[in-house]
């Protein structure tokens, strides 16, 4: 008699909580060179000052919770992205600027990335309702996936970050009445 081999992991999106950080760096520098991963005190602050832009994938499997993934940023009152706009928080800024996605290596290519995008583009336009746009740079290499997951390119990025050319991406939303 063959038996099948059924998974019973569950993929799902919680905000970040403290005790995350230090998973959330291992992943953040795992996935991004020296000269570009954000740093303990960067994911600290984001973690404490926008908590609500923090989200973690956590694949919930036979064994225990874990985190692969996750996705954090900051709200900025410019309309652009800037080296400025993206070291600080105005919570009252309608401009979201995402500053990692990182997911775990061996759950890369399947489809974590973008059900984790795309669950965090919901759910902060739920709850940030004032949120007009969502701002990122990225490499050329991830203009696809990006654009996969509804963002259309800006153009070249101004902001220098590490060694590589960025490119800017957004989102729009419409106004609500």
């Amino acid at each position: 008699m063959a038996y099948q081999v059924v998974s019973t992991n569950i993929l799902f999106f919680r905000p970040a909580e403290s005790a995350d950080i230090p998973r959330c760096l291992a992943l953040e520098e795992a996935g991004y060179p020296a000269d570009e991963a954000a740093s303990f005190e960067s994911l600290t602050y984001r973690c404490e000052k926008a908590p609500g832009l923090f989200l973690v994938a956590v694949n919930s499997g036979a064994q225990a919770d874990e985190i692969i993934g996750f996705t954090t940023g900051t709200l900025t009152k410019s309309d652009k992205l800037e080296h400025e706009t993206m070291s600080t928080h105005e919570e009252s800024g309608e401009t979201l600027c995402i500053h990692s996605v990182c997911v775990e290596e061996a759950h890369r290519r399947g489809k974590v990335g973008t059900k984790m995008l795309n669950s965090y583009v919901k759910y902060v336009q739920q709850t940030t309702p004032h949120i007009r746009r969502i701002c990122l740079i990225c490499k050329e290499h991830l203009i696809s996936f990006y654009s996969s997951c509804g963002f259309q390119t800006v153009g070249p990025s101004d902001v220098v970050h590490g060694q590589d050319k960025w490119y800017e991406m957004r989102v729009e939303f419409a106004e609500t009445e």
